[in-house]
């Protein structure tokens, strides 16, 4: 498993900080990651969804440049049995509660579509 536990694979977080680093040492791409739990789906038991953005400052979901909307169809259209967790950073509302109301609405509306 490329040097990682089976657990390590369950922790796997949508953040390209969460990749190793390439053999070259250039920081993996949104791309990269979206590719590395389609090859890696059955390791993976749940995901902390969150949003960046390029620069790594934190973004609400869908207002990065993650590939979050279609890493969770891609998720839900392959029966995947991968638990998605809400992985909270707070931008731009005035209370967690309106951070996370906002941010697991989005999760819906792209689950819905």
């Amino acid at each position: 498993m490329l040097g990682y536990t089976r657990r390590e694979f369950g922790q796997i977080t949508l953040a390209a900080a969460a990749l190793p680093r390439a053999r070259d040492g250039r920081q993996p791409s949104p791309a990269d990651l979206f590719a590395y739990i389609k090859a890696h789906h059955e390791r993976i038991t749940h995901l902390h969804v969150r949003d960046l953005k390029r620069d790594g400052s934190p973004a609400n979901i869908g207002e990065g440049d993650l590939q979050v909307a279609g890493i969770l169809r891609t998720i839900r259209d392959s029966q995947w049995e991968i638990a998605c967790i809400l992985e909270q950073g707070r931008t731009g509302f005035d209370s967690s509660v309106a951070a996370t109301r906002a941010n697991l609405d989005y999760m819906r509306k792209v689950l819905e579509s």
